[in-house]
């Protein structure tokens, strides 16, 4: 088997820490005015217009989004993937970023620990990353191959814009 050397999300935490970078140098050029915590000016903070309210409460906050020109290639070959295991009458069930090797510049799905027959009553876990499963993938616990594709479609709006389609997990 080919070794992968990073994920898609560790790839969109690459992007973003050399947009980071990249602002942070642009800010500190211009010499705008800084504002701390308490909303007073104070050297090395940050402006009030940089903050941004978190998404997710985790490290993985403030997302980049990663050009189209990057992720339309790797989304097709992930679906070509995915459509493979569909002709197997296989369902992955948990397809999102994380979940995305990067081999060299392919993309290739990965973790397959969730992974099930269609119609296998054996399956019938209610396992899953809840921001990425499809509506029938909850509610009536039976994925389907299109439950992957929803995951996949999920994956793509948060890679392009760093965040997750839906504001809540419900």
């Amino acid at each position: 088997m080919e070794l992968g050397h990073k994920t898609l999300h560790d790839r969109q935490k690459e992007h973003t820490q050399v947009v980071t970078s990249k602002n942070q140098s642009k800010v500190a050029r211009k010499g705008a005015t800084q504002v701390d915590n308490k909303d007073d000016t104070a050297a090395g903070s940050n402006t009030v217009a940089d903050r941004k309210a978190p998404q997710q409460g985790n490290e993985d906050d403030d997302l980049s989004p990663l050009p189209a020109d990057e992720v339309l290639p790797y989304m097709e070959q992930a679906a070509r993937g995915l459509d493979y295991l569909h002709r197997c009458e296989i369902v992955h069930r948990d397809v999102k970023p994380q979940n995305i090797m990067l081999v060299g510049d392919v993309a290739k799905v990965c973790d397959y620990g969730l992974a099930s027959e269609l119609g296998d009553i054996r399956a019938t876990t209610n396992a899953f990353t809840l921001p990425y499963a499809a509506p029938e993938a909850i509610n009536k616990n039976q994925p389907t191959p299109a439950s992957d594709q929803y995951s996949l479609a999920v994956t793509y709006v948060e890679l392009r814009t760093g965040r997750w389609p839906f504001v809540s997990n419900t």
